[in-house]
């Protein structure tokens, strides 16, 4: 079991890590970049801002702050032998028990929460006049210990490839523009349901959800420079009964997985 000041230590150099990447050359965090964090040490930069109400601060504030957190979290919780158990770890606040058990291998780090907006435009697409005609959307997490090939598989619902086929398969643009090509295609699919509804009021309402969802895509997804990688992938329809699918997958820094999904199986 570590002792206290080696387990603060550890949460600090992984913390100020994290600080220092979502602050960039500026060496400042403002509330704006920390909403856009994500990984294991979000959670704790948000909070240093709901806490104190400030609007931005210097790294090494949050850092400083952050150290004397975990310092007297870490104490509090820590046996008379001044160590951390596990069961020890367990009894510190919800934003450090999971970084701590983390650190220790005994939990796989979450993908980040979804915003609001992109939650919101899924759910506005969940209507009759999307669904019933073969579309649908999707925002997904997989845990770190899940491969891309697998992810991939679960996204789709194939088992015939090999890893390797699969991946290919899904290969595709990259970075900020995986997220604002998936918004040009989403901006596509809504105008052709609109010509489809011949542009009345029906019509322009999909198109709207349409270009509401992949602008909430790109507000999710970008800047790219969040994730480890980014990746905008397309399976298109060859044959009668392909289902066609649009994904863009991103992985989390922690190696966890979040990918958005358009489908759309035409009858």
């Amino acid at each position: 079991n570590p002792t206290v000041d080696t387990a603060a230590k550890a949460w600090t150099k992984g913390f100020a890590a994290a600080i220092r990447s979502a602050a960039g050359d500026s060496k400042t965090l403002t509330a704006t970049k920390v909403a856009q964090m994500t990984g294991p040490f979000a959670d704790n930069a948000k909070n240093f801002f709901e806490r104190t109400g400030r609007k931005s601060a210097s790294v090494e504030v949050v850092i400083d702050s952050g150290a004397r957190y975990v310092r007297s979290a870490s104490t509090a919780a820590a046996g008379a032998d001044g160590k951390l158990s596990l069961k020890d770890m367990e009894k510190l606040p919800g934003d450090l028990v999971t970084d701590m058990l983390w650190m220790r291998g005994k939990v796989e780090p979450e993908a980040s929460s979804t915003n609001a907006s992109l939650t919101k435009a899924i759910a506005a697409m969940d209507i009759p006049e999307i669904g019933d005609y073969g579309k649908h959307v999707s925002v997904t997490s997989y845990p770190s210990n899940t491969s891309l090939a697998d992810v991939l598989r679960a996204e789709t619902n194939w088992d015939g490839f090999t890893d390797a086929e699969m991946i290919k398969e899904f290969k595709g643009t990259k970075g900020d523009a995986a997220a604002t090509s998936f918004q040009a295609d989403m901006d596509e699919v809504g105008a052709q349901e609109r010509e489809n509804a011949d542009d009345d009021a029906s019509g322009r309402k999909l198109e709207r959800l349409f270009k509401n969802f992949g602008a909430a895509a790109v507000a999710e997804f970008t800047p790219a420079s969040k994730f480890a990688s980014l990746e905008y992938g397309v399976h298109g329809i060859s044959e009668d009964g392909d289902t066609e699918y649009r994904l863009l997958v991103a992985k989390e820094k922690t190696g966890a997985w979040k990918v958005l999904q358009y489908q759309d199986f035409p009858f």
